[in-house]
């Protein structure tokens, strides 16, 4: 009997994407009560538990309501916590204590009325419960290293049939953001051969593409960046490719959870094709990154990068546009669904200028 393999990963996304949440009882024993924090806004006093603080506001967990909520501080008239909080602040600041109180945009913590560290709302960086960072070596490394976000990712496939397939993808990303800086580098490494009864075994993928992207921040939201590139696709005839580009961006979002990014700029692409010699151009650069974090720890990330020669649009260019949505499993393991689109003038019409792209794969994140 033959296993339909293809149908596995599709169920195994929406068993992994359903909730799962500790739900409170709705006629709490007066025990269970007192462990329950209050939050009082407007006259009106919300019990539940507080997930963290950030530089919005206080989240929230009602005891009835169903998912977070967000209670901006200038709304709090008084708070009663019960867990200790570790908040990393400012200049890579600490502060472990109870939320005792809000006063002026400022959370006051400690464990008494004569230990008090007053931390700027606007200065939150990192906030979690202590327990959670002394019990999970994985949280400490995050918040320890908060600067830098690492993800590395594995696909592997193998058919066995009428065409037998064997098919490898590898990716490493690195991040640090620490202003005035930002550095990312990405790396993507794919392989992949067939063999039918009637044609010898043939390599179908072999390709790799990778960048280092430098940013730094010179005026507000204003940043300069430098991202030297290349790549290879050999089924695609591309033996090599380098295309750098530098110039300026703007930073049209940057939250905790989420950012967009807008840099334009010029650049130079190299190009080395199998059977149809070599081609080069100078590119202008419009490019878009931009990510977002839902609460449930979902997160949405899109790429894309367009550079058209400046002698002639229509006989050279280059676009490349990267969809990625990832669904954690548990820390630090989670799914990634990859879509790519790369479109560029390719010299054999057999190959063909389009290339799209999926991919699900292992995802190890830190």
């Amino acid at each position: 009997m033959k296993i339909q393999t293809k149908y596995i990963i599709p169920m195994l996304l929406v068993f992994l994407s359903m909730p799962i949440r500790p739900a409170y009882s709705e006629n709490p024993n007066p025990d269970e009560a007192r462990l329950f924090d209050e939050v009082k806004v407007h006259g009106q006093t919300l019990r539940g538990r507080i997930i963290r603080l950030e530089s919005q506001g206080v989240i929230f967990e009602t005891l009835y309501g169903a998912g977070n909520i967000t209670i901006p501080y200038a709304d709090i008239v008084e708070v009663k916590a019960h867990e200790t909080y570790h908040i990393v602040y400012g200049d890579d600041q600490v502060a472990i204590g109870r939320l005792l109180d809000i006063k002026q945009d400022r959370v006051l913590i400690g464990e008494s009325a004569t230990e008090i560290i007053q931390v700027p709302v606007q200065e939150i960086a990192v906030c979690l419960l202590e327990k959670d960072y002394q019990q999970s070596f994985w949280k400490r490394l995050k918040t320890n290293y908060r600067h830098w976000n690492a993800g590395i990712d594995l696909g592997i496939k193998y058919e066995q049939g009428a065409v037998d397939k064997q098919k490898i993808e590898l990716g490493l990303n690195t991040t640090r953001r620490k202003r005035p800086t930002r550095f990312v580098f990405d790396f993507r490494y794919a392989f992949e051969t067939q063999k039918t009864v009637d044609n010898p075994e043939e390599t179908t993928k072999d390709e790799f593409n990778t960048f280092l992207l430098g940013e730094y921040d010179f005026h507000k939201n204003f940043y300069l960046f430098i991202r030297p590139a290349a790549e290879r696709d050999i089924p695609r005839l591309i033996k090599r490719r380098t295309y750098p580009a530098a110039g300026v961006g703007y930073r049209l979002v940057e939250k905790e959870r989420s950012f967009l990014l807008l840099p334009i700029g010029l650049g130079y692409v190299d190009e080395t094709f199998i059977g149809f010699g070599t081609n080069s151009y100078t590119a202008a650069y419009m490019g878009m990154e931009g990510s977002y974090e839902f609460g449930n720890g979902m997160i949405l990330a899109l790429k894309i990068l367009y550079m058209p020669g400046l002698d002639d649009t229509n006989r050279s260019w280059l676009l490349r546009a990267v969809g990625e949505f990832t669904i954690p499993i548990y820390a630090p393991l989670a799914l990634r669904f990859r879509v790519t689109d790369e479109n560029d003038n390719n010299p054999d019409p057999s190959v063909g200028d389009n290339k799209f792209t999926t991919t699900f794969a292992l995802s190890f994140r830190f």
